[in-house]
């Protein structure tokens, strides 16, 4: 009998303890709020720029989307992904971040139809076909959002495909640019001033349209401009100084310049082509020497736990090149033949340029990190799993390509070409090394 009653009570305890356990858990559900993002591509993790950027906001953001109506699957599915999105953000920063969809159908307070507001703000509206059960009607959509920030505003395009072809692959690009379309955007509206870039010049760095075109695409966002860093100190405003394609050697003074400028905590961009190999050389003959440019670069990017190889990375997946296969000198025969020289480059795992897709590259060297203190290396640019890298110099032909190339030589994979690096910890410098390195 005693066994019994000893059971039935083990019993009982054990079902209390089970309902005492399940209102605990209820609790704490109802007082906290945490989500696990499982996806692959973690789609529900936002960068650590995006959250502090959200985290420091001074004044209500309001963002008004204007993907409400009746819209085929796609942009559908392109309004949830917005809408999953934004309550990310309001997750980090609920009494800052606020939002809602409307129809571009709807009026604005002034009364006028927000199609035309939104046209007015440089908005493309894409026309659809719906079909509908009484037949076709066409609709008109605009893809974007309206960020309110104080006494700014401003549009996010969040179908960045809206002026070229509509498919399901330009939906999925549009969702994974989310991020750094809202991030983007945020920053900008929110900023004081424009960050300053300074374009160096001074050691052979490209001056053509090229530059010009990229100085009126930045100077809409940024203070921009070239700089001789050879002659001049880099200037105190500058917030990053870009360093694009030199071709002559850095002397000391020029490196200390650069040194210091990121010892202040300035960002330096450096796009570096460390052996001389051109296309126009293939031009004039079918091939061409590839060697070392000596830009005394070197010791410059080991203080940053990195090193920019002498070599060419080769990979299967890459680019096409023009190639003359027949015809007459006057009227020469062209076809498009895939150039192992120009690979088509991924993001590798980097979250720092999540939903970047594919680069096209043109005689990359290989880069590698070395041990450097306090420096966080983070690869950003990668090859793909059927590459190879070949020492130089070398001779590049365009006759390589005559034949296919042997796969069992091109088996390495995710060969790095991009990194950044990041100081974990900026060192205090004395004034007087600051005006040393001006002078």
């Amino acid at each position: 009998m005693k066994g019994i009653v000893n059971k039935a009570f083990t019993s009982k305890t054990w079902w209390l303890l089970l309902l005492v356990v399940l209102f605990v858990v209820n609790f704490l559900a109802s007082q906290l709020y945490v989500r696990f993002d499982l996806t692959k591509e973690k789609r529900y993790t936002l960068s650590k720029a995006t959250k502090q950027l959200v985290k420091g906001l001074e004044d209500d953001v309001q963002v008004d989307v204007f993907l409400q109506g009746e819209f085929p699957s796609g942009f559908r599915k392109l309004a949830n992904t917005t809408k999953e999105f934004l309550g990310l953000l309001k997750d980090i920063n609920g009494s800052k971040v606020h939002y809602r969809f409307i129809s571009p159908l709807d009026e604005t307070p002034d009364g006028k139809p927000w199609g035309d507001t939104l046209v007015s703000l440089g908005a493309v509206p894409i026309n659809l076909t719906v079909q509908k059960k009484a037949g076709e009607s066409s609709n008109i959509i605009f893809p974007v959002a309206l960020i309110k920030y104080k006494d700014r505003q401003t549009l996010v395009n969040l179908y960045p495909g809206a002026s070229g072809r509509i498919s399901q692959e330009e939906i999925n690009s549009a969702e994974a640019l989310m991020e750094y379309q809202f991030a983007k955007t945020l920053d900008k509206i929110t900023a004081s001033k424009k960050p300053a870039i300074v374009y160096a010049t001074g050691n052979g760095e490209p001056t053509n349209e090229k530059v010009y075109d990229l100085e009126q695409t930045l100077i809409k966002d940024y203070q921009f401009g070239p700089f001789d860093i050879s002659k001049n100190p880099i200037p105190a405003i500058a917030d990053v100084l870009m360093i694009v394609k030199p071709t002559t050697q850095f002397t000391e003074d020029e490196r200390l310049k650069i040194d210091q400028f990121v010892m202040r905590g300035g960002k330096l961009l450096c796009f570096i082509d460390n052996l001389i190999a051109e296309q126009d050389s293939l031009a004039i003959k079918p091939e061409t020497i590839a060697y070392d440019r000596n830009l005394n670069l070197t010791d410059l990017f080991f203080r940053y736990g990195l090193r920019i190889n002498t070599n060419l990375v080769m990979d299967l997946q890459c680019d096409l090149i023009p190639m003359v296969v027949g015809g007459t000198m006057e009227n020469p025969q062209l076809e498009f033949m895939h150039w192992n020289y120009y690979p088509i480059l991924t993001t590798g795992n980097s979250r720092m340029n999540k939903g970047l897709g594919y680069v096209a590259a043109r005689f990359v060297n290989s880069v590698d990190t070395i041990a450097a203190k306090g420096i966080k290396k983070t690869p950003l640019l990668v090859s793909s799993p059927n590459s190879r890298i070949i020492s130089t110099p070398a001779v590049i032909s365009l006759n390589e390509n005559r034949n296919a190339p042997e796969d069992e030589k091109f088996r390495q994979n995710a060969i790095p070409v991009a990194h950044a690096a990041r100081r974990e910890v900026y060192p205090i410098i004395p004034q007087q090394d600051h005006e040393a390195a001006n002078r």
